[in-house]
């Protein structure tokens, strides 16, 4: 039930037993809600028996809500979007949840539990020659899949000018809102742009970590608390989903089943790194057997 004022009518007609009634109304205000969904709704009568027995329920329609997740990249970045997606499946039920990425990561999301559609973007790729007709051509079948479908909520958890845009792009339900960052924090970037489009920008405090933000700001889009601990919910590659693709490429080539996992574990900066003795804990403990361990700069190969 969305928000703003809320008639409820009831009324007998009458029968041979029953004389007719009157038609009783409650108005009241329900709050308002980023996505309409039912909350609550009870009734009190006298049950009896026989002929006098009570009959009577509730027939309620429309649709699932949607959100759209725009999170186009890093890879870090992408990840720490996860527990959000986690966090919103647990407080909307039956919501669908579709996310747009950068493609190179689309395989990764199409892992993450709860994502119903990923729509990938080559945003990187399509700069280096805006006005090319592949770039043309393949911007107007992006653009034609993220408008596709009309979102009760699009949260930008970018908060840059390419995640506005895409953001601007897509297309809102009749009450659809469009959320985003309302300020910088530390560590990430920010971009004006993703003010002035979301409807709704959510002030955030400057010292928050990247994981517990995008669950902040999902939170203060739909309404609910965001609390417990992370969850990421990645799924084996025999669930994941399918990335639809109209160009044609392949979707989702980490969904068969594979004998290897490659941990990577160099990076550009040292602030970045991870001991060793971390990487081989990880491996063993996801139940994998070393076959060609590593060193610095290079990666850990293990048996799946």
């Amino acid at each position: 039930i969305g928000g703003g004022p809320c008639t409820i009518a009831a009324n007998q007609s009458g029968s041979a037993i029953f004389a007719p009634a009157p038609q009783a109304t409650l108005t009241f205000t329900i709050g308002s809600s980023a996505i309409p969904r039912l909350v609550n709704i009870s009734t009190r009568g006298p049950v009896q028996t026989g002929d006098n027995v009570m009959i009577g329920g509730f027939i309620v329609g429309g649709a699932e809500p949607k959100v759209l997740i725009v999170k186009l990249s890093s890879l870090g970045d992408v990840v720490h979007t996860m527990p959000a997606v986690q966090d919103i499946r647990l407080a909307v039920p039956g919501v669908q949840i579709d996310w747009v990425v950068e493609r190179a990561f689309a395989p990764l999301v199409a892992r993450c539990a709860g994502v119903r559609h990923v729509i990938p973007c080559d945003l990187r790729r399509w700069r280096t020659s805006i006005f090319s007709q592949p770039t043309r051509q393949e911007w107007r079948v992006f653009k034609d899949a993220l408008r596709s479908e009309a979102y009760d909520a699009v949260i930008d958890l970018q908060g840059l000018t390419k995640s506005a845009l895409v953001a601007w792009l897509a297309r809102t339900s009749a009450t659809g809102r469009r959320y985003g960052l309302g300020n910088q924090t530390d560590g990430s970037g920010y971009e004006a742009p993703t003010r002035w489009v979301a409807d709704v920008a959510v002030p955030m405090e400057p010292h928050v970590h990247a994981v517990q933000r995008g669950r902040l700001l999902c939170a203060a889009a739909l309404g609910y608390t965001a609390d417990g601990p992370d969850h990421y919910r990645l799924q084996s590659g025999t669930l994941a989903v399918s990335a639809p693709d109209p160009l044609g490429q392949a979707a989702n080539p980490f969904a068969p089943r594979k004998a290897w996992v490659a941990l990577v574990h160099g990076t550009s900066r040292a602030d970045k790194e991870w001991p060793l003795a971390h990487w081989v804990a990880l491996g063993f403990g996801s139940g994998l057997s070393p076959r060609a361990p590593g060193t610095v700069g290079t990666l850990w190969a293990w048996a799946a």
